[in-house]
């Protein structure tokens, strides 16, 4: 997988394993789960809006309004005004909060580096391209969901 994207696993068991895994390590960085991911996103996107933060976390807005005010109280991001939506405020890291991220994308690797022990880079790359299409067939299907009539 390449730097920037992580995958969770297929079943249930896998996601819990992540998120403990995940927990234990952004703990020890003094960061909650919620904080850990927000910092990540906010890391690999550079400038963000509150909603887009909450669309890629999959962290819902109101939590991730709590998250970004203790964040910004903690001196992890800042709020700047968007030059091109004077109305809109546009989320990025400080400098402590790109130390952090830095040191989260560091624990990602970690754990790409433990589920993906044995497996060969062509498998890898086989994987890459069935998640592709995966995340393609989300994408449609919630574009498509506008469109149903319930």
């Amino acid at each position: 997988m390449q730097g920037g994207e992580y995958h969770t696993g297929n079943s249930h068991h896998d996601r819990k394993e992540q998120t403990r895994f995940l927990c234990i390590k952004f703990r020890a960085c003094g960061l909650s789960f919620s904080e850990g991911i927000v910092l990540l996103v906010i890391g690999y996107s550079r400038y963000s809006n509150q909603e887009t933060i909450s669309s890629l976390s999959g962290i819902d807005k109101y939590q991730t309004a709590k998250v970004l005010a203790a964040m910004e109280e903690r001196g992890y991001i800042r709020r700047e005004i968007n030059p091109e939506n004077k109305r809109e405020k546009l989320v990025c890291l400080s400098e402590k909060g790109k130390e952090a991220a830095n040191s989260l994308k560091d624990i990602m690797d970690q754990w790409e580096k433990i589920i993906f022990a044995g497996i060969t880079p062509q498998e890898e790359q086989v994987l890459e391209q069935i998640m592709g299409k995966i995340v393609g067939n989300v994408r449609e299907y919630e574009r498509n969901i506008g469109r149903e009539k319930l």
